[in-house]
């Protein structure tokens, strides 16, 4: 039978109608248990996984920790999810990530202490538990209770309650609390704090950072061979590093969801940097990233150009080339397969007002025949019993 304390606590975490993603390791499967024990599990948590092997914490970490019962561990854990909530939650709800790393009694003689820690991260901060365990006090299965009460109380910290379990420590046992600031950077750019944030491939978010070289704009959905062929025959053309470009807001104004945002950055994860923006317009762009290039394809290069995409306007479209080459930022155009012809920046008829904006990249170090609606069929074939 359950203490009908976690019972209750499990029904307030339940009732903070907050999500939360689970990573742990050593121990803590009580802890999932008796939150799985009473109605309403599955609308607090979004996923729950027991990394037991050093392969599977090394995955989730991108690299092998120094040590795996550690705040710096539980930090990691909690970090990754936390992205892994925002991908998974629904539009609207708050979210935290939840890392739990212990190591306790087993069936071997261990030379270590025995202790967890446990990290809870949201928008705002990481909060850290720390307890270092009696050694030879209590068994597997008591030291495992201890530390499931330990996991549930930093859940309960992390939804906003303030009660919490009591737990069975010695005198000389006591939780170690820490609090430090861990600003969420995609939130600063949606609450438009931050212009820009740029992700690197091991995942690091940086707001604001500076770019220089070429800047490689496009929706990636998905990201495929092609975009990354061009990208690799751009930065060997022009000697600069490429950094992908996902704009978080159409030029109809429309904001990306949160949780779509991360599945398309998930597709550049230990690969490429990007800068995820709320600029949708290539002006925008280009206030952003002074003296950078932008690569684009034909496609792209007619937009720009035409004066429909300006309200039927020449002189808007002037303006707009205008603040391009104001901003000392050049267009590398790509050729592209249109109507069974391979088009190239000859064939567009460039307006004066951006003469010298626009370059292009070589036919020969680049071609695709292929247009992004056939890679997008290719990768996401529509069913053919589908009513769509």
């Amino acid at each position: 039978m359950i203490d009908p304390a976690i019972s209750q606590m499990v029904r307030d975490i339940h009732a903070a109608d907050c999500a939360l993603v689970l990573e742990f390791a050593g121990a803590g499967s009580q802890a999932l248990a008796w939150l799985h024990s009473e109605g309403g599990s599955s609308r607090t948590i979004l996923e729950a996984t027991d990394r037991y092997s050093s392969l599977s914490m090394s995955d989730l970490l991108g690299s092998t920790p120094p040590s795996f019962t550690s705040p710096e561990t539980a930090r990691a854990m909690a970090a990754q999810a936390y992205l892994r909530a925002a991908r998974l939650s629904s539009e609207g709800r708050p979210w935290i990530g939840v890392g739990c790393t212990a190591t306790i009694a087993t069936d071997r003689p261990k030379m270590g202490q025995h202790r967890v820690v446990v990290a809870v991260q949201d928008r705002h901060a990481v909060l850290t538990f720390d307890l270092t365990l009696h050694k030879g006090k209590r068994d597997r299965l008591k030291e495992e209770d201890l530390t499931s009460r330990v996991l549930l109380n930093s859940i309960a910290r992390g939804v906003g309650l303030g009660d919490v379990l009591p737990m069975p420590l010695d005198p000389n046992e006591k939780v170690d609390e820490q609090a430090a600031p861990q600003a969420d950077p995609v939130m600063s750019l949606w609450e438009q704090s931050s212009l820009w944030v740029s992700v690197d491939p091991d995942g690091l978010r940086i707001a604001d950072e500076p770019l220089m070289g070429i800047i490689y704009p496009g929706s990636f959905n998905p990201l495929h061979f092609g975009h990354e062929s061009l990208a690799a025959a751009a930065s060997r053309v022009f000697g600069e590093p490429v950094t992908f470009e996902l704009s978080a807001v159409n030029a109809e104004k429309y904001s990306m969801k949160r949780a779509e945002l991360e599945r398309r950055l998930d597709q550049f994860h230990h690969k490429y940097k990007v800068a995820v923006t709320r600029a949708p317009l290539f002006a925008d762009k280009a206030r952003l990233f002074p003296s950078c290039s932008f690569l684009v394809g034909f496609d792209t290069a007619v937009r720009l150009i035409d004066p429909r995409f300006y309200n039927n306007s020449p002189a808007a479209r002037d303006a707009a080339l205008a603040t391009i080459k104001s901003a000392d930022c050049h267009v590398i155009v790509a050729g592209r397969l249109e109507s069974g012809r391979f088009c190239t920046l000859s064939d567009l008829t460039i307006p004066p007002s951006a003469s010298g904006l626009f370059i292009e990249l070589p036919a020969a170090e680049f071609r695709a025949d292929i247009t992004a609606t056939e890679f997008r069929a290719r990768w996401n074939p529509v069913n053919e019993n589908s009513p769509e």
